[in-house]
This record gives structure tokens, sequence and C-alpha cells, in this order.
């Protein structure tokens, strides 16, 4: 077990690491691993034959602690299990290739275990990012409680964790399952009677492009969430609601929305009719974002993970608006805050796809620290397409 000298927690971490494409993207999840100052054991599940996969972790610095290497494997719910049985850590999670745990992720939730021996599920925020590792927008169907579980996952995976003992009372992970193993892991344990608790910190980040599973599941991704949603008895109307919202969530994310042109029009109308524009603290915008859109009211807060290399960088903007915007990355210095110069119109990619942005910069390099987290402050009501570091 990899045992940090100053853990700030009794607990133990066991982390799966299920990989079968996207090997290239995997430094970057080992990575945010080693920078967690928790005792963790990681195991390494390989069904991708890639011959360099040793060298990258070599790169990190940090063995896993079961491994195998094969050329096909259970799927991705069995290798998960797999690395569960084979490690010893007291909470458990799982991390994709194009995931990443923020600095200090699982002291923070480590410490809630502790203090409440009653929760089962601890669960947190997730950003969004984009292949090239800018910040695109929050995981849109957080919600605080599990009220809505039935209806929508809205647990975001790799920020969520979960007493070993309550995976073992239900007896584990469906290993039947490809895609949607996580949300009936959730609901499973719900119906076990465990205790959930969702936190308002971002803790994990998800690279969010065409070549994620989740985005590139289809028909066979589809057909195991509407046996989901069929579990529970829902009126006719109910189903219909469920199905325009996944399949709308899904196409959104993935950058299809023309698809789906009338109900834009319906949500931007809605907006209006809620005075979107004159409003600086909605209720249904994630720090400042309102999901799947990202329109802000003013003012936002953004959480981007950056590599140490990364600092001093130039920070840059990317939105629907030609400003002015103001960044602030110390809250508690006024100072702090600086203009964005504009720097023109370029193609950037952003939560729905490709989009015509203006593009704003910092003038001077920035400090990155990781995780780095800033507030933007624009005129009045406009749209954030990304925002990244850049090395200076």
């Amino acid at each position: 077990m990899h045992v940090s000298a100053t853990t700030g927690t009794a607990q133990s971490f066991s982390i799966s690491v299920p990989l079968r494409t996207g090997v290239s993207k995997l430094q970057g999840a080992l990575a945010s691993l080693a920078q967690q100052n928790v005792a963790l054991d990681y195991a390494l599940l390989d069904a991708s034959g890639d011959a360099g996969l040793g060298a990258i972790v070599e790169a990190i610095g940090l063995p896993p602690a079961y491994a195998y290497h094969r050329q096909a494997d259970g799927g991705q719910a069995a290798a998960i299990q797999e690395g569960w049985n084979n490690t010893s850590g007291t909470i458990l999670g799982w991390l994709n290739a194009d995931d990443r745990l923020l600095p200090g992720s699982l002291a923070i939730v480590g410490r809630i275990f502790d203090s409440h021996p009653e929760i089962d599920v601890v669960y947190g925020q997730a950003c969004y990012l984009d292949a090239e590792g800018a910040f695109i927008g929050y995981f849109p169907a957080y919600a605080p409680d599990t009220a809505a579980l039935a209806r929508s996952n809205t647990i975001c995976q790799p920020a969520a964790f979960v007493r070993r003992a309550a995976v073992d009372r239900i007896h584990g992970l469906d290993t039947s399952l490809q895609y949607t193993m996580d949300w009936d892991l959730w609901l499973r344990l719900q119906n076990a009677g465990c205790t959930f608790l969702g936190i308002n910190t971002v803790l994990a980040a998800v690279i969010n492009d065409s070549n994620t599973k989740t985005n590139s599941g289809g028909s066979a991704r589809d057909a195991e969430i509407a046996a989901i949603l069929a579990r529970r008895p829902r009126r006719l109307i109910e189903q219909l609601q469920d199905w325009i919202g996944q399949a709308y969530g899904a196409a959104a994310l993935a950058g299809r929305q023309t698809e789906w042109r009338l109900l834009s029009a319906l949500l931007a109308w809605k907006r209006s009719l809620s005075g979107a524009g004159r409003q600086t603290n909605l209720p249904d915008f994630r720090y400042g974002l309102e999901p799947l859109s990202n329109l802000v009211a003013g003012r936002c807060t953004i959480t981007l993970p950056v590599l140490p290399e990364q600092s001093p960088a130039r920070f840059s903007l990317f939105s629907d608006s030609s400003g002015p915007f103001r960044l602030n990355t110390d809250p508690t210095r006024p100072a702090a805050t600086q203009m964005l110069v504009p720097q023109g119109q370029v193609q950037q990619h952003g939560i729905g796809g490709i989009h015509l942005a203006y593009k704003h910069v910092t003038l001077e390099p920035i400090a990155c620290t990781n995780p780095f987290i800033a507030d933007i402050e624009g005129p009045g009501r406009w749209r954030l397409v990304a925002a990244k570091a850049e090395r200076a």
C-alpha cells in the first residue's frame, strides 16, 4: 500500500483503474493518484495490449498494488471488481484513463468518512475538460441528495467513493453491465438502505470528448439506461420526460444539440422568462454556470486541474461575448483582479461542440496552483465556451 507520511485520515483507499482504450490519457489519471496524500492501493486492469504501459507507470513512480495485462478481459465492471477484490482499502472508487482526481480529494473524502461512520457513500462535484485539458463546464446532473437518482444518474462516478463494507453488502458491481454499472451500483446501495452524502466540492475532472465510452456507447448504452429507468413504475408522461432528458443531455454533451433545436429554443425562452440576464445567483447555476449551456449571469467560478510545469502560465478565456472580462485568482485579495485582454475570435471546443468564440487572455503570466480556481466576471449575461491555462 502506498502510504503518505501525513494522511490526515484513518481511511485507506482502493482505486481500480480499468483500461482498454485511451492509453495516451493514462498518465494524467495516474499522476492524479500520485498527488493524493492518503494511504492508497490502486489496481491497473489493462486489456489494451499496449506495450508502452510499463513506461507510463514507471514515469509516474507509483506502482500498482495489483495489475494484469491481457489482450481481453471480462469488461470494465468485471475489471473494476477484480481490482477491488485484490486490494485492501476501506474506501472504494475507480478512475478511468480519461478521469482525474483533484489534489487532496481523497483526504477530504477520508476525513468525512472518519467523522461520519453512518455515511456509506460520499460524492462531490466534477468539472469537464476537453481533450487539450481546457475547462468546458461542470458535471450537469449533480444533485446534493439522491431523490432523483431513480430518474437520472446524478452522481459523477470518479467523484464518488463507497465504503467497502457497503459494496460487499450488495455483492459488488453487476459485472454484466458495460455502461451503467455506476448508476446501477448507486441504486442498489440506495435500495439496501445505505446513506449518501453529496458535498459541494469539486473532487474530480472528466475529459469529455467524442471518443469516451459514454459518448460512443450508442444503442447498447441506451438499452442499459432504459432497463434501469424501467425498474420504477412511471406514468407515460414521466417516461417521455425521462427519455427526452436523457437524450437531450447526451446530445448536448456530444455536440449534437442541433438535433434538438426546438427543445433548445424552448429552454432559452424559459431562461429569458426567469430573468437570467439580471440575476447573479440563480439556484440552478453550478458555481455561476448553468448546466449544459454554460450561461453565466455576471460572474462564475471555474476549477481547472493544471500540471506543475504550467506555472507560471497565461490564462485564456473563450466566450460568446466580446467582454470586458475580469479575472480574480484570489478572492481574498481584490488586488489579484486583472483585466483580460481581447485577442479576436477563434474556433474553440466547448460543451456542445465547436464554437466561434472571443478569446481573452491575461496580459502577464499568472501562478497556477493545482487546482487552479478563479472567479471570472463579465458583462451581464454571457456564455463560457472554455477556459485554460497555457504555458507562458
